[in-house]
């Protein structure tokens, strides 16, 4: 099998009018924009990108067009997977990103690149920070799954399946545990807490990005932020997943600390 090479990118909230004060002073200091500009720029030659989530925080769909156009312009010949978090507005997302109109509802999908399967699940429709597959996206990736397909299927979500975190992982039922032990599912990828994690969720590859914006550590009871940032470069060969993990920020700077509880 063909060795697979793919940027793993996540939570770039990208700046608009509709963002926080908090992503727009940030955007400001640091131009996430620029950053993700020249991390395209840096990057080798990839099979394809994965964008697992908060893409623009809370932007409109000229927004999501200008975030397109990046892509575009600076990885242009790049297929792009991408899942949506709890920052994206789905309709506004399918208008200038896709160049289509979809109503709010969740965006799932599978799509194949050579031997690959890739699937998009939306852990942050029901429930947004919180996280939730619920029964019916399991009934359609069950669906999506009937069939095995090359040499596997990897799954994309903005939220971990599982964290050490109380509260980070996005919920699910019983039956997603069957459906992924009864599948061609070789790995899993996905953002929203802002660091980097390497782990396994039912004996399979469960893999985290850091964010693109800035990053989020868990210390006494507070989430502390900060200017770092980073992206993963991955492989698959074979059905085996390998990750580095990158750091952009070589000098990291605390922003801001909140109480958890």
């Amino acid at each position: 099998m063909e060795k697979l090479r793919f940027a793993h990118i996540s939570d770039t909230h990208f700046d608009c009018a509709g963002a926080s004060p908090f992503v727009k002073a940030l955007s400001k200091e640091y131009s996430t924009k620029q950053k993700l500009i020249d991390l395209l720029v840096s990057l080798p030659s990839l099979d394809f990108i994965l964008l697992t989530g908060d893409l623009v925080h809370e932007g409109e769909a000229e927004d999501y067009s200008e975030y397109r156009q990046i892509f575009d312009t600076y990885a242009p010949s790049t297929p792009l997977f991408c899942t949506l978090g709890n920052h994206d507005q789905r309709p506004q997302f399918a208008k200038g990103f896709l160049g289509m109109d979809m109503d709010n509802r969740p965006y799932l999908y599978s799509q194949t690149h050579k031997d690959l399967r890739v699937v998009c699940l939306d852990s942050a429709f029901d429930y947004g920070t919180d996280g939730h597959i619920s029964s019916s996206q399991i009934e359609w990736l069950e669906e999506a799954l009937n069939v095995p397909y090359g040499r596997g299927t990897i799954v994309l979500s903005h939220h971990p399946l599982i964290s050490e975190t109380a509260g980070l992982a996005a919920k699910v039922n019983q039956d997603f545990g069957k459906v992924v032990k009864n599948s061609d599912i070789i790995g899993f990828f996905n953002g929203h807490i802002h660091t980097s994690r390497y782990s396994f969720y039912l004996n399979k590859p469960h893999v985290t990005a850091e964010s693109m914006s800035f990053g989020i550590d868990m210390a006494d009871g507070e989430a502390v932020y900060s200017n770092r940032t980073g992206y993963n470069l991955c492989f698959i060969e074979g059905k085996e997943i390998s990750v580095a993990s990158r750091v952009i920020s070589s000098h990291f700077v605390e922003l801001q600390r909140k109480k958890l509880y």
